[in-house]
C-alpha cells in the first residue's frame, strides 16, 4: 500500500545501469525522509493536548520543516540535473585548441556545481538537525524513537552528501575554491556529526529507561 509506484521507479532507477539517480540524489532523498519523521513529530506535539504547554515553541517548527523537506527534493532533482549537464559538458568537442580552452572552461563550472549541490545539501542537514535537537526538548515523548530515526537519516544524508563533495573537488584544479569549500565542510562535519550523536544517544537512552 505504501510503497507505491513513485517509490518503487525511484529505487528501481537508482538500482538500474544508468547514471543518475545516484549517491546525492538518494542522500539528499533520506535528508527529506528525516524531516517527514521530524515534521510528524510536530503534529503528534500540536495537536495533543497534553502537549499545550510546548504548542506555541513547537508551532513555529511545522513550517520551516516543511521548507526543509521541499528543499530537500529538490535537491535531489538538482544533483541528478547537475550530473546530467555534467556528462554533457564532457561530451563537448575538443578537435581545436580553441574548442579544447571551452570544454576546459566548461568542465571547470560543471565540476563546481555538481559539489555545489551535496555542499547545500551537508549544509541542510546541518541546519535541521538543530531541529531535531529542539524537538528532542519539546516534541511530544511518546515519539522519542522518531526523533532518533529522523536524526539518524539526517546523519546518513550528511554524510552520504560530504563524499559527493569530496569526490568533486579531487578532479577541480581551482585551489582557492577547493580549499573554502574543505574548510566549511570539514567545520559542518564536526558540528552536524557531534549533534546527531548527542540527539541519538539521548533517545536511545530515554526509550531504555
Amino acid at each position: 500500500m505504501y510503497a507505491d509506484d513513485t517509490v518503487k521507479s525511484f529505487l528501481a532507477q537508482t538500482a538500474a545501469h544508468q547514471p543518475t539517480p545516484g549517491g546525492g540524489s538518494v542522500a539528499a532523498l533520506t535528508g527529506a525522509m528525516g524531516v517527514a519523521l521530524l515534521e510528524m513529530v510536530v503534529s503528534y506535539t500540536v495537536d495533543n493536548k497534553k502537549c499545550r504547554a510546548v504548542r506555541e515553541r513547537v508551532l513555529p517548527l511545522r513550517a520551516e520543516l516543511a521548507d526543509y523537506h521541499a528543499g530537500f527534493l529538490e535537491l535531489m532533482e538538482e544533483d541528478m540535473r547537475a550530473y546530467q549537464h555534467f556528462t554533457e559538458v564532457r561530451a563537448l568537442p575538443r578537435r581545436t585548441e580553441e574548442e579544447k580552452a571551452h570544454r576546459r572552461s566548461m568542465m571547470a563550472e560543471a565540476l563546481k556545481q555538481a559539489a555545489d549541490v551535496p555542499l547545500r545539501t551537508v549544509q541542510a542537514c546541518e541546519r535541521t538537525l538543530l531541529l531535531a535537537e529542539t524537538l528532542l526538548n519539546v516534541g511530544n515523548p511518546n515519539l522519542v524513537s522518531d526523533i532518533g530515526v529522523g536524526a539518524c537519516l539526517l546523519g546518513a544524508a550528511l554524510e552520504g552528501a560530504a563524499l559527493n563533495v569530496r569526490v568533486n573537488l579531487t578532479h577541480i584544479r581551482d585551489s582557492e575554491y577547493t580549499s573554502r569549500v574543505r574548510w566549511e565542510l570539514s567545520g559542518i562535519m564536526e558540528r552536524a556529526l557531534a549533534r546527531k550523536r548527542g540527539v541519538a544517544e539521548e533517545c536511545a537512552d530515554r526509550v531504555s529507561s
